[in-house]
């Protein structure tokens, strides 16, 4: 297993980063983990990162997501082990974005997120 201390919560977006950094506090096992922007986490790594990229939308629109250099900062910094949680469809809409949850697939294990979450999938990748 990964010590909490090597694992790193990352999001694009820094009102869900507070809000996940205020969640973890009520998860027992999880001090240590840190919860950070993908842009604060630039230059840094950890032996797991979980990138959270909240998008979903009807429209299927990834606003800013679609920034390839912030989303290689963040799937790039893992040592070991990358998941990203995401509604697959408006994340997988965009070309970078699908391709990057295709190689996911192809390489590792989709889960999909419990009922009542939509969308949501975690796609993991282990090296």
């Amino acid at each position: 297993g990964v010590a909490p201390t090597n694992i790193f919560v990352l999001s694009p977006y820094s009102a869900q980063v507070e809000l996940m950094d205020d969640l973890l506090v009520d998860i027992p096992g999880a001090e240590g983990v840190e919860v950070a922007s993908v842009d604060s986490f630039q230059g840094r790594e950890a032996d797991a990162v979980v990138l959270s990229l909240v998008r979903s939308n009807p429209e299927r629109a990834v606003g800013f997501l679609a920034d390839t250099r912030r989303i290689n900062v963040a799937v790039t910094r893992a040592r070991c082990h990358v998941a990203v949680v995401c509604d697959t469809q408006t994340v997988g809409a965009d070309p970078f974005l699908g391709a990057l949850l295709q190689y996911v697939r192809d390489k590792g294990t989709v889960r999909p997120a419990p009922s009542g979450a939509g969308e949501a999938e975690a796609v993991t990748l282990a090296f």
